[in-house]
């Protein structure tokens, strides 16, 4: 995604699509899917999302946001599929470490949030009224969380694009599994924190 450029009092500001890497902390979780006859989880996953900057004298005050492209294991005794997929945003302030006009190099810290979701869904067929009549099962669980962020940054910048990569770790604070929004006890240790690896698409200018 280009970016529009965000002139902040002369010195610039540029934003960034990002496609990223990520290792949220699911292993308990995974276990816990195995354990009850789910399929398990990969380590990681893919997300998309966005970031975007202003800079004033070598501060840079934004954010940066993004989903996780959800995962599905199954449960072939219980016809029933386990959808698992995560969301996270943050309001960061950084510093530019390093400028040559082409090359820039940041360090960002970010506090936000974040989100492990998990849908049951029960296999289905037949007709769109009987569906509405007597619906499949379905349920919600969420586990959501504060988030610290911390990383480093470094982009080529061409005629206002700019192309990157980002590498960091999220912190996770607190936070409990919910059912449909209501609050449950207990629950497998899991939260969106964890090490990242991002590639940056997009563009801007520094002065």
């Amino acid at each position: 995604m280009l970016s529009l450029l965000i002139s902040v009092l002369g010195f610039g500001g540029f934003g960034h699509f990002n496609l990223s890497l990520r290792f949220p902390q699911i292993s308990e979780l995974s276990n816990y899917l195995k354990n009850n006859g789910y399929g398990e989880l990969k380590g990681y996953f893919v997300s998309t999302g966005g970031s975007g900057y202003g800079v004033i004298k070598k501060v840079l005050i934004g954010g940066e946001g993004g989903s996780f492209i959800g995962a599905s294991v199954r449960n072939e005794s219980l016809k029933r599929t386990a959808r698992i997929d995560g969301s996270f945003g943050f309001f960061d302030i950084g510093y530019l470490l390093y400028s040559n006009k082409r090359f820039n190099f940041y360090g960002i810290l970010g506090i936000g949030g974040g989100s492990i979701n998990i849908t049951l869904i029960e296999d289905y067929s037949g007709s769109f009224d009987s569906a509405f009549v007597n619906p499949p099962r379905t349920a919600k669980f969420s586990k959501g969380s504060y988030l610290i962020k911390a990383s480093l940054q470094g982009d080529v910048s061409l005629y206002g694009l700019s192309l990157g990569l980002k590498v960091g770790y999220s912190h996770a604070l607190g936070g409990g599994w919910k059912v449909w929004d209501r609050e449950v006890s207990g629950g497998p240790r899991a939260s969106a924190g964890g090490p990242f690896l991002s590639i940056i698409v997009g563009g801007g200018f520094l002065f």
